[in-house]
């Protein structure tokens, strides 16, 4: 009984739509957003209204009264269809009498959910800092909005606790990191029927891009250069990490895009660099994607890793310890040594303060955009855009799912870069040719 279908309803005819004959009914024929063409046939007897589908799919499935039930969905036919067999379930289990199941687990307090919850997020395989900041999340929501009981959850106090926190300085994006966690819990309890409905799941997230507190930022070529080469001379570890250490992680994880976390799981058995495309695998228990990864190496970086992986245990980590968690630290401080011997690189005085002056691997430059370890990933997209590289080509490289994040996100072009785009325009057409006498 359970399927996804859109509705139709009647709307008037808009002004300037064409009547055409589809088969042997007129429709009305008009262009809509987006420049979408849109056909709609007109309703018998009235041709001033015509019939369209509605952009959502709708949830059709048995009440367990005998009815059918009928709720909006998503434009995704497949999540419609879930959310239409899911609806299903709960009615049946309603006639069969599962309420009592809700009201034992109701008198349980949110604590042993939210371990029960616990447990489930570790079956499932997520990684430990994901369980670990879920968990955390959860619980100061739990604490803040005074929610002891599944039966004390509620929207309002969510949102407002949430808005506080936003006010007192919190960003947008961690508030929505904050209220994707809960709703994870909530929903969870639902589809176990620990509660009769999701109490969040009206809760929306709020606009990032209205607040934006890191802005990242690529750095051009040479300043990325002079890093990596100042950190290979360096003779300061961090971390137990040496500077020809550090140096080789700054320079795969530019020409790889791998987060920090993903990169400290590398073993040199994740190498294969002597076949005839060289590439890393990334197993899928340490990618974000959750899936077995391979990303191509750039020569230059084959040559590299060969020598520096020499003689190394093929089950030891590349780069181990706990330098994921300091990895802005870590690279704040090597931009600073960095800087410093690049300005003591001259004699002159004058060339100096010049030199301080400017913005030349600065953590913070003068618009607020940092440049700091995931910036690092960014630095591979900005790379692949000015090679001239194809969008769709570098999604895959960075493996995103979505495009827009490449094209958002980690492509920071600057403006002599677009201007050196629009230079390359072609001319349109050269004076025309006078004939006659000017008018």
């Amino acid at each position: 009984m359970a399927h996804a279908e859109k509705q139709t309803y009647s709307r008037a005819v808009p002004a300037g739509a064409k009547i055409v004959t589809r088969g042997r009914r007129q429709c009305a024929a008009w262009t809509g957003r987006g420049g979408r063409k849109i056909v709609a046939p007109l309703v018998e007897g009235d041709p001033t209204r015509c019939l369209v589908e509605t952009a959502k799919y709708y949830a059709i499935f048995s009440n367990g009264r005998g009815g059918v039930g009928r709720v909006p969905g998503t434009t995704d036919r497949t999540s419609t269809l879930q959310l239409a067999v899911e609806l299903e379930q709960e009615a049946r289990a309603r006639r069969l009498g599962l309420t009592v199941s809700i009201r034992k687990q109701a008198a349980r307090p949110l604590a042993e959910h939210l371990d029960d919850y616990e447990a489930i997020l570790r079956a499932r395989d997520r990684t430990e800092r994901h369980v670990r900041m879920t968990r955390t999340y959860i619980s100061r929501i739990l604490e803040g909005c005074r929610f002891v009981y599944p039966a004390d959850l509620e929207a309002a106090p969510v949102a407002s606790w949430l808005a506080g926190r936003r006010a007192a300085r919190m960003s947008a994006s961690q508030s929505n990191h904050y209220l994707r966690a809960a709703k994870s819990l909530t929903r969870w309890l639902w589809r176990q029927r620990r509660l009769p409905d999701d109490p969040l799941a009206g809760l929306d997230p709020v606009n990032e891009a209205t607040d934006r507190r890191r802005l990242r930022r690529a750095l051009p070529v040479e300043e990325l250069a002079w890093l990596i080469d100042c950190t290979a001379q360096s003779g300061r570890p961090f971390r137990k990490l040496s500077g020809p250490d550090r140096a080789i992680l700054y320079r795969t994880a530019a020409y790889t895009g791998l987060r920090a976390s993903e990169l400290a799981s590398l073993t040199p058995e994740s190498f294969e660099l002597d076949g005839a495309v060289p590439r890393v695998h990334l197993a899928a228990e340490f990618s974000k994607r959750r899936s077995h990864d391979t990303v191509p190496l750039f020569d230059e970086l084959v040559g590299e890793l060969r020598t520096w992986l020499a003689g190394r245990s093929r089950a030891m980590r590349c780069w181990p310890g706990n330098w994921t968690e300091r990895g802005a630290r870590m690279l704040a401080r090597d931009m600073r040594a960095a800087r410093s011997r690049w300005i003591r690189a001259l004699r002159d005085r004058a060339e100096r303060r010049r030199r301080r002056a400017s913005a030349f691997l600065v953590v913070v430059d003068d618009r607020g955009r940092v440049f700091d370890f995931h910036a690092l990933r960014g630095q591979l997209g900005s790379m692949l855009a000015a090679a001239g590289v194809h969008p769709k080509k570098a999604q895959r490289i960075m493996r995103h799912s979505d495009i827009n994040l490449t094209m958002r996100l980690y492509t920071h072009l600057e403006l002599a870069d677009e201007a050196e785009a629009v230079s390359r325009l072609p001319a349109l057409a050269g004076r025309p040719r006078r004939r006659g006498k000017a008018l």
